[in-house]
């Protein structure tokens, strides 16, 4: 699991979308779950970012 993410998996969690995520070597695998799609579309785009960083950190898995 990646430093750079870890801290993030639950904190940003609310009562409309949910993720979770698993890393096995170099891949990274995150599952959003979402009550509807403005939810969805929230959640990947904060996990998209969050990700797109710790990528460019070079941090991911």
């Amino acid at each position: 699991m990646s430093n750079a993410i870890e801290p993030e998996l639950g904190a940003i969690d609310d009562d409309r979308s949910r993720v979770r995520s698993e890393c096995s070597g170099a891949e990274l695998t995150i599952i959003v779950e979402a009550r509807d799609p403005t939810a969805l579309r929230a959640a990947l785009n904060t996990w998209l970012s969050l990700v797109g960083v710790a990528e460019r950190a070079g941090n991911v898995c």
